[in-house]
């Protein structure tokens, strides 16, 4: 107990933060819906969800710099080696930006593709192209953020990570509210104040970079020099092979949601609503544990970097056990509550009853998904990031989608049960995977850790 007494104030000095910038993402989604959803058309909300949709997924497949970010700097913060910091923090920008520039010249080709893949055409996929057309020049500022939020957490300056969440969120807000209810903008106005925004809290960030002196322009003149004592070839090799790794990763859990989606749509109108307002219970679910993988992500980092593998283990396992008790509060929460949380968000009857039926399965969820969450972070923190792509590769490709399909053929008449089911069993071997090729990592006498280390080195 002592143990865990010490790890709590450092754990939470991350978590806290962390969890409430994630529930502030949901905030701006209501608040959008709330501004758009007084309009005098139904089509404005359906186009803005629609664009939405389209750009948060291709957010989602790059959210790899956010995560690499704060693996690598977290070790060398842990090993007190800035300059090697300041090296990763370059190539991590420089990639961000070039991305993001990217995004912005090949928008002419993608929208039209994203449209076809999500709409029906007419009305709502004009304003959606409208809304798109703004919000891709917002990607460049959307990918810094990431790398900006990915170096404060790898550096213990969570705090930071919620003030620029809160800027980004509130100046959105604001402005979709001058934009839209003032100068009457619609679609173009909710976008026009997301690039805004994303421009302000990138500002905000940089200030704060360029403040700490961390890094300067001849970091960047030195991602090119092949002799560059902190930048070689292996330096650039490493980087991307780490980010490929956490890109299958992401692009494998993006295919486990497209597949709920789907087949709950081909089980029709009903219970493609249904399971859309179960999913709500998946996401609390997701930031009430991702707050407890941050931690892992910048503690178990800076420790290996220090070579405290003792530290490590001790501050994984009280991690674990910290979101263990987290997802035993939401499950409970989602038993006595669960009913009261589908009556707040729809009114529908049919959707409400439909909803109650499968409700057992949410209230599950939280604890056999926890340890996912958490060894997500050990392995981005020590960037063990094959690990983590090899189970993602097992839960969805050998457990998701095969037992889908034969559960399906087995049992037609209950295909909702199914499909949860088969969702509910893509974490639980995803958790098993997770400790199938992760757990020598945090062994007791860190000779595991010293291997890797090694592993890492002779890299």
């Amino acid at each position: 107990m002592l143990k865990l007494k010490n790890q709590f104030k450092p754990v939470h000095a991350i978590a806290v933060p962390m969890v409430l910038s994630a529930i502030s993402l949901p905030l701006l989604g209501i608040v959008d819906t709330a501004i758009l959803g007084h309009l005098d058309s139904e089509i404005y909300l359906a186009s803005v969800n629609i664009g939405s949709s389209a750009l948060n997924m291709l957010l989602w497949g790059l959210g790899f710099l956010r995560m690499s970010t704060t693996g690598l700097i977290a070790q060398s913060h842990g090993a007190n080696n800035p300059t090697q910091s300041a090296q990763h923090m370059a190539r991590a920008l420089f990639l961000a930006t070039f991305l993001g520039l990217s995004l912005v010249v090949l928008q002419p080709v993608l929208i039209p593709l994203q449209l076809y893949l999500l709409s029906n055409g007419g009305d709502v996929a004009l304003l959606a192209t409208d809304y798109m057309h703004i919000r891709y020049f917002a990607m460049p500022f959307s990918l810094l953020l990431f790398v900006m939020n990915g170096y404060f957490l790898a550096t213990n300056q969570a705090g930071k990570v919620l003030k620029l969440m809160l800027v980004s969120q509130i100046t959105n807000i604001l402005l979709d509210a001058l934009f839209v209810l003032v100068f009457h903008w619609d679609v173009k106005g909710v976008a026009l104040g997301s690039l805004i925004s994303e421009m302000s809290a990138v500002s905000l960030g940089g200030y704060w970079l360029v403040k700490s002196q961390i890094l300067d322009k001849h970091h960047f003149h030195q991602l090119w020099r092949k002799h560059s004592p902190n930048n070689t070839e292996h330096s650039w090799l490493n980087f991307f092979k780490l980010n490929s790794d956490i890109f299958i990763r992401t692009a494998c859990l993006i295919t486990v949601f497209t597949y709920m989606t789907k087949q709950s749509a081909i089980q029709g109108d009903l219970i493609l609503a249904s399971n859309a307002v179960l999913m709500n219970f998946f996401y609390l679910t997701a930031y009430g544990l991702d707050g407890y993988a941050h931690a892992v992500e910048s503690i178990c980092g800076r420790h290996l970097g220090n070579k405290n593998h003792k530290q490590l283990a001790e501050s994984f396992y009280a991690s674990m056990f910290f979101a263990g008790t987290m997802s035993l509060f939401l499950s409970l929460m989602f038993l006595f509550f669960g009913q009261s949380i589908i009556d707040q968000l729809t009114h529908l009857e049919n959707i409400r009853s439909t909803a109650t039926d499968y409700l057992p399965w949410v209230i599950v969820l939280p604890v056999i998904s926890f340890s996912a969450f958490v060894y997500d972070g050990l392995c981005i923190g020590t960037t063990q990031s094959k690990a983590m792509r090899n189970a993602m590769l097992l839960s969805v490709f050998a457990g998701f989608i095969p037992t889908w399909y034969l559960l399906s053929y087995y049992f037609p008449d209950h295909l909702n049960h199914m499909l949860w089911l088969s969702f509910s069993l893509f974490f639980i071997l995803r958790g098993v995977g997770m400790y199938w090729f992760c757990e020598s990592f945090v062994d007791s006498d860190g000779d595991t850790l010293k291997n890797i280390e090694l592993e890492q080195n002779a890299q």
